[in-house]
C-alpha cells in the first residue's frame, strides 16, 4: 500500500509492501546527491552533488522547523531539501530536494520524541 506522508509542506510517498523490507544492513540504502551539501553534525564534511553514500537507515524530520535528514547508520546526517530565500520578497521560493534514494524507500515512523521523529527506509528488492 503506497501513502503520503506530510510534515508541513513536505510530503514523502511512503510505502509498506512485500517488496519492501526495512533496511538492516549497513550498506543496503544508497543515495545519490542532487546538489552540493555538508553535513547537519560537521559541515566540513561535505558532499559533492553526483556522489553516492551507502548505509543510509533513516529519514529524520524536525517537529518544530519541519527541517529533514537522512542520515547514515553511525555516521552523519544530511539535509533532505534544501530552502532558497528570496531576500526582495522575504520569502521561501524554492524548495529543493539534495539527494534521491537509489535502492530503498520511505516507510513508516520508527521512532518519535519531543524534537524530532524517524520514519524506516525499507530497501527495494526484486
Amino acid at each position: 500500500m503506497l501513502k503520503w506522508l506530510c510534515v508541513g509542506m513536505i510530503c514523502i510517498l511512503s510505502t509498506t509492501n512485500t517488496w519492501a523490507k526495512r533496511v538492516e544492513d549497513d550498506d543496503a540504502c544508497q543515495i545519490v546527491f542532487l546538489q552540493d551539501v555538508a553535513a547537519m553534525e560537521e559541515p566540513s564534511n561535505f558532499m559533492a552533488k553526483g556522489s553516492t553514500l551507502g548505509g543510509v537507515t533513516t529519514l529524520r524530520v524536525d517537529k518544530e522547523t519541519h527541517n529533514s535528514y537522512v542520515c547514515q547508520h553511525g555516521g552523519n546526517c544530511y539535509p533532505y531539501r534544501i530552502s532558497v530565500w528570496n531576500n526582495d520578497t522575504k520569502m521561501v521560493t524554492k524548495n529543493i530536494p539534495t539527494v534521491r534514494f537509489l535502492n530503498c524507500v520511505v516507510g513508516d515512523i520508527s521512532f518519535q520524541d519531543d524534537t524530532s521523529f524517524d520514519y524506516v527506509l525499507r530497501e527495494i528488492y526484486s
